[in-house]
């Protein structure tokens, strides 16, 4: 059996959450992200650009462990992969540590990455929704995702601005 773990990412405020909402409504199993645990649990009173090595650390392990939970199934989409952290690495410019940067080799996603593109904002009132980075900022962390995900073998469809059926109806199309 081909490996049918597939990924959503793109930048922030795209629809990857609705649109996990969607898939999960089709019967299909999703893994949401698990970033907001990670602010919870460790940043509770503090900002997570004060110490992103160990926000990107944390997210990573809490992904790489939903991952391994997942196997189990043998079929989902994930709000965000255990690359997605990894990138928070290369958007501040530092070396990825050399344990993480290995076991994104040894566990692996289906090869067909979904790049959730950027809704409208007149879609969400047309202000850039509270979020840890700037619009700009989220583009950014965006194309450095991108880059990962094909930088270790990936293919990325990028899923166009559409409803949320819509949208599922394309990914479906696309497995």
């Amino acid at each position: 059996m081909s490996n049918q773990l597939y990924v959503l990412t793109g930048g922030l405020a795209t629809g990857k959450t609705e649109l996990i909402r969607g898939l999960s409504d089709r019967g299909y199993n999703t893994y949401p992200e698990l970033e907001q645990s990670v602010l919870e649990e460790f940043f509770k009173d503090t900002n997570p650009k004060d110490n992103p090595i160990l926000y990107a650390s944390e997210w990573f392990e809490k992904k790489r462990n939903q991952y391994d939970l997942a196997i189990q199934n043998g079929q989902g989409f994930f709000d965000r992969g255990f690359l997605d952290p990894l990138s928070v690495f290369l958007f501040l410019d530092q070396q990825i540590p050399t344990a993480l940067k290995a076991e994104i080799n040894e566990a692996r996603y289906n090869p067909t990455v979904f790049l959730v593109e950027q809704i409208p904002k007149e879609w969400y009132g047309g202000i850039w929704p509270k979020r840890l980075l700037s619009e700009g900022e989220s583009k950014k962390f965006e194309e450095i995702t991108k880059d990962f995900y094909r930088g270790e073998g990936y293919d990325i469809v990028a899923v166009p601005p559409m409803s949320v059926n819509n949208r599922v109806d394309f990914i479906a199309n696309h497995i």
